[in-house]
C-alpha cells in the first residue's frame, strides 16, 4: 500500500503545482513509485489465489479495473464543471488516500487474511480445471 500511497501524494502535488514543469517533476516521481506497487499488486494476486482460479481471478480484476475507469471517466465531466480542474484533481487524490486509508483498516481487523502456507496450497490447490468449478 506504500505504492499507493505515494501515488496519492503524488496526485495531490500536481493538484497544488505552481508551474506545467513543477507538475511534470511530480508526475514523473509519481510514476516512478505507480510501477513497483503494480507489480507488487501482480505478485500479491498470484501469492494469494489458489492455482485452478487464477486466471479468473486476474480476469475479474482486469474487468472491475477497467469499470473503475469507465465510472471515474463519468464522473470527471461533472466534477470538472463543479470544482474545476485543481478541485478535481484534490478529489482523485483524495479518492486514493480514502483507499489507502480502507486498505490499512482492512488489513488490520481481526480475522483479516493471514499470509497463505504455500505448502498447504499445494496439497489442497487441484491444477484440475473442471476442479474450480465444483
Amino acid at each position: 500500500m506504500g505504492g499507493t500511497a505515494l501515488v496519492a501524494a503524488g496526485t495531490a502535488g500536481l493538484a497544488l503545482a505552481p508551474s506545467f514543469p513543477f507538475a511534470v517533476a511530480v508526475a514523473a516521481v509519481a510514476g516512478l513509485a505507480a510501477g513497483p506497487a503494480f507489480a507488487a499488486l501482480f505478485a500479491v494476486r498470484q501469492q494469494w489465489s489458489p492455482a485452478g482460479l487464477r486466471g479468473q481471478i486476474f480476469t475479474t480484476g482486469a474487468s472491475l479495473k477497467i469499470g473503475a475507469y469507465a465510472i471515474g471517466a463519468a464522473l470527471a465531466g461533472p466534477t470538472l464543471a463543479g470544482v474545476g480542474p485543481r478541485g478535481a484533481v484534490a478529489a482523485t487524490a483524495a479518492a486514493e488516500l480514502f483507499a489507502v486509508l480502507t486498505g490499512l483498516a482492512a488489513s488490520r481487523t481481526p480475522g483479516a487474511a493471514r499470509r497463505p502456507d504455500p505448502d498447504q496450497a499445494r496439497r489442497t490447490t487441484s491444477t484440475d480445471p473442471r476442479e474450480a468449478t465444483r
